[in-house]
């Protein structure tokens, strides 16, 4: 069953938690680095001030992140993960002078 599958009926509701978990392209271990680190976190709290979602845990692992998060009311959860993924890497591409896909596709 494809990603497409899985996402067939579904939506989101604001003042919902999700359970969120997202991985790199390849499952590169790009979080190795403390920098990438620092820099996802950061990814973590401009969306959080933008209140797009807040965020009670997170957990970056080498090649993934796992999130806890409340969907705020502007848009809708795929949105607000495409948003903090969208950004976190182009800062990290930024940072190791990358170029290309940094995250794989959609969200579980």
């Amino acid at each position: 069953m494809g990603y497409s599958a899985l996402r067939r009926g579904r939506y989101s509701e604001a003042g919902t938690i999700y359970v969120i978990t997202t991985v790199t392209a390849g499952r590169r271990r790009h979080f190795q680095s403390p920098l990438a680190c620092a820099v996802m976190r950061d990814a973590l709290r401009r969306v959080e001030e933008s209140k797009l979602l807040t965020h009670l845990a997170w957990v970056i692992m080498p090649d993934h992140v796992h999130l806890m998060s409340i969907l705020g009311n502007s848009c809708g959860l795929s949105q607000a993960i495409n948003r903090l993924k969208t950004d976190s890497a182009c800062r990290i591409n930024q940072l190791n002078q990358n170029t290309g896909t940094f995250w794989a596709g959609g969200f579980y």
